[in-house]
């Protein structure tokens, strides 16, 4: 028997804290996760928000975190992991909703309704393997998260104007902090200048692969881990 203590809120309430303390008055403020912690990034986005409340230029980056979750996985994040007891409780829509309503999608769309400035970007790959096992730990199938992901960016460019995704070609999994992140580009979009321009403040285009997109590149695959 082995008891697992997730105490990811209280260390990044800790940074958080740190941050305050250091940075009293920022210009701009962009946050940004990879994997799991794009998830945990659009809850202490609200919380970062909600403190520097006189902040105009905000970017919100998530990093191969496209939100395709199953419902054994929701479950598990609501209650084990205590997402549900630290949600930004003073978005109304967010402290109304139940445990089961708390998906990806509907706390990225109440987030930046509630906070409609600034930018919420998402980028990963086309069939990034492993989101793909993640979801499919989760209770879904390997099989269908490309779809689910594909049906994700619809809903939320739909809802929101300020969203914004770069779609690149291949299986890769996190590469903010790889050689990949210099490399990738999406139909002529460089990533490095993408993400350049969203930290800059200037509006940038979505773009997605169209053609071969399971097929990793190769000037990708070459650049090691």
């Amino acid at each position: 028997a082995i008891t697992v203590n997730h105490n990811g809120f209280v260390n990044a309430t800790a940074v958080r804290n740190w941050i305050y303390e250091n940075f009293k008055s920022p210009e701009t403020i962009f946050v940004s996760g990879s994997s799991g912690g794009g998830d945990a990034a659009l809850m202490h986005y609200s919380y970062l928000r909600q403190h520097y409340a006189t902040v105009k230029d905000w970017v919100l980056l998530a990093d191969s975190s496209f939100g395709v979750a199953g419902d054994q996985f929701l479950t598990m994040a609501t209650s084990n992991w205590k997402a549900f007891d630290n949600r930004p409780a003073w978005i109304p829509s967010i402290a109304n909703a139940t445990p089961s309503q708390i998906t990806w999608d509907f706390s990225e769309i109440e987030t930046a309704k509630y906070y409609p400035s600034g930018t919420i970007a998402e980028f990963g790959t086309s069939y990034d393997i492993l989101q793909s096992i993640t979801y499919q730990i989760g209770g879904g199938t390997i099989a269908d998260w490309h779809d689910k992901m594909e049906a994700h960016l619809q809903n939320v460019s739909g809802q929101l104007p300020n969203f914004r995704y770069l779609v690149a070609q291949g299986t890769d999994h996190i590469v903010l902090n790889q050689p990949g992140f210099y490399q990738y580009q999406v139909n002529g979009t460089s990533l490095r200048d993408w993400v350049a321009k969203l930290a800059d403040g200037q509006d940038v285009s979505s773009s997605q692969c169209t053609n071969n997109c399971m097929i990793q590149p190769p000037a990708v695959a070459d650049a090691g881990p």
